[in-house]
């Protein structure tokens, strides 16, 4: 006989509905996937619509910054048919029962229901905010009992917004973000003191870089978003999705994720926690920055040597600016030089299509999955000696999301 566990809103229950799984609530798709899971940063693509003359994208356009596509976030992720705990009858708004909701904040509530055989038990929602919901009685109906198991289905909210204060200390600022956030905007960046604005040249996953040093204390605000999470598998161990015989380059990797994420062909998916060593050749160009040739950098592995045979220190001669760019800071290499650097990209994959699967069965939905292909090669063509910063390939994922 279990164990009675207090209910998180009253009353007693024959198990806790906050320890999952248990014998009367294992996990869906969804949770499998969660615990299982990995956070990726993944961008909504979509077609440039500056086109040139010629039916071709401007390298220098300022809308897509050259790639010829513009990329978005999601802000919202649903939940439905969420078995959610609810509590006794609230004196405060009469016949009402209030529904906890184990994501926020919510965003939006769809229906909240019961079901019974031969049907649906739909309650009238008199209220929510962005951790619970009020319902009442339907006509024909009491509220539901302690132990009966209600369904919801909501939206909670992916954005949020930040704020943090910093002392000047450079041009580079980490944000004390948890491991499953990234930033997706910067609102403003100001001194304490003066009220007086200060220039933001890009931001990556975590850092936020300034096109100059600040003069006192100062407050940086924007937006937030949570990872989407996904389980990524190569095809090698794709046998029981009959998917062995599925047309496939090597290195293609298999993404599953909640239906709940609108992924389309063209997304690109990064990992934020998969990174590579890869090794290459750059030659010194013009300006303070020289591209990498991956598309996203987590950090560059050790010093770098050109050759000439001179040694320039990681964090003192240059650093990691935006996702893929080498800032020199001091004694650098002359221009042509070329030059050793060891770069930990984080591996990037770009959505070639879904995959041919059943997509629900006996009434439970399928978790979606995606052919993957890597992302290896940024632009090769644009890494020439004497070109100017200005006429690169932008490097950074960031776009429209720049200070505006």
């Amino acid at each position: 006989m279990p164990r009675k566990a207090n209910h998180p809103l009253g009353g007693h229950s024959p198990y806790d509905l906050r320890i999952r799984p248990n014998i009367f609530n294992p996990l869906d798709y969804d949770e499998a996937i969660e615990r299982h899971g990995q956070p990726v940063r993944w961008l909504k693509a979509q077609p440039c619509p500056v086109i040139k003359a010629t039916g071709q994208h401007d390298l220098k356009c300022r809308v897509c910054h050259g790639r010829g596509e513009v990329y978005d976030y999601q802000r919202d992720y649903w939940y439905e048919g969420e078995e959610s705990p609810h509590g006794l009858k609230d004196p405060n708004v009469g016949q009402a029962d209030k529904v906890v909701f184990w994501d926020y904040p919510v965003r939006s509530v769809k229906r909240i229901y019961k079901l019974v055989d031969g049907g649906i038990i739909e309650y009238p929602i008199v209220s929510h905010d962005e951790r619970s919901a009020i319902i009442s009685a339907p006509d024909g109906y009491n509220l539901p009992e302690y132990y009966d198991p209600i369904k919801t289905d909501y939206s909670v909210d992916l954005w949020s917004q930040f704020s943090c204060e910093f002392d000047p200390d450079g041009f580079i600022y980490q944000l004390p973000l948890k491991d499953d956030e990234f930033i997706t905007k910067i609102s403003i960046v100001q001194h304490k003191s003066m009220e007086s604005s200060l220039k933001v040249h890009s931001f990556n996953v975590h850092t936020v870089y300034l096109d100059s040093i600040p003069s006192g204390r100062f407050e940086i605000r924007g937006y937030k978003s949570r990872c989407a999470i996904m389980a990524i598998m190569p095809f090698e161990s794709s046998v029981d999705m009959n998917l062995k015989s599925y047309e496939h380059a090597e290195g293609d990797m298999i993404g599953i994720c909640s239906d709940s994420y609108r992924i389309g062909k063209g997304d690109v998916i990064t990992s934020l926690v998969m990174t590579q060593r890869s090794p290459e050749l750059l030659i010194r160009g013009e300006g303070p920055f020289d591209l990498m040739a991956y598309y996203d950098v987590a950090e560059i592995d050790g010093d770098i040597i050109d050759e000439d045979g001179v040694y320039y220190a990681n964090g003192v001669d240059f650093v990691l600016w935006d996702y893929n760019k080498i800032r020199w800071m001091s004694k650098q290499p002359r221009v042509g030089a070329r030059y050793s650097v060891s770069p930990m990209e984080r591996l990037t994959w770009r959505v070639f299509g879904p995959l041919p699967e059943v997509s629900s069965a006996q009434g439970r939905r399928f978790p979606n999955s995606f052919h993957l292909k890597k992302l290896t090669k940024n632009n090769p063509g644009t890494l020439q000696p004497g070109l100017k910063n200005e006429d690169r390939m932008v490097g950074d994922w960031s776009g429209k999301f720049r200070i505006q």
